[in-house]
């Protein structure tokens, strides 16, 4: 976690990383955020240091467009997970089990059950349908993007 220097009481940045079980010298990245306000001051990159530090061998995905940015900070691409790139401190996965975010509750929640039923009868079934196709067809690019993207390295990733 960072602080604001001058408040220390306010966060400004967090980098939420797990251990991999049976590797003791790897972790697997779940979330990194940096406030808006607090942006383009080193704080992620201080953040990731020390993380690597900790753990030298580190495991995130991201958008495409996050690629030069994290390469800048030594990670390498080694692959496709969803729609996003896999990218690692070194040339390949850690063998050791690493825990994935699951947010597959989150959407049988009752507060997203109470969401879905308030658009629908807003919206109509048609629309709600309409929608999720929409989503389904945006996730497919994605996926498909990073996946030419990594493709197009010609680096053996994939």
């Amino acid at each position: 976690m960072a602080t604001d220097e001058d408040d220390p009481e306010q966060v400004a940045g967090f980098l939420l990383y797990l251990p991999i079980q049976d590797d003791p010298d790897a972790c697997g990245v779940a979330y990194m955020a940096v406030q808006a306000d607090h942006r383009r001051q080193g704080i992620a990159r201080r953040m990731l240091r020390e993380m690597v530090g900790r753990y030298p061998h580190a495991e995130l995905t991201c958008a495409v467009a996050k690629v030069p940015w994290f390469e800048s900070m030594g990670f390498q691409v080694v692959g496709v997970r969803g729609t996003q790139v896999l990218m690692n401190t070194r040339d390949h996965s850690s063998d050791g089990l690493m825990g994935l975010l699951d947010v597959g509750p989150i959407y049988s929640s009752l507060e997203v059950r109470q969401i879905h039923t308030y658009l629908l009868q807003k919206h109509g079934k048609r629309a709600m349908v309409d929608a999720e196709k929409q989503r389904d067809r945006h996730l497919d690019q994605l996926t498909h993007k990073a996946h030419e993207f990594v493709r197009g390295r010609g680096d053996g990733a994939i």
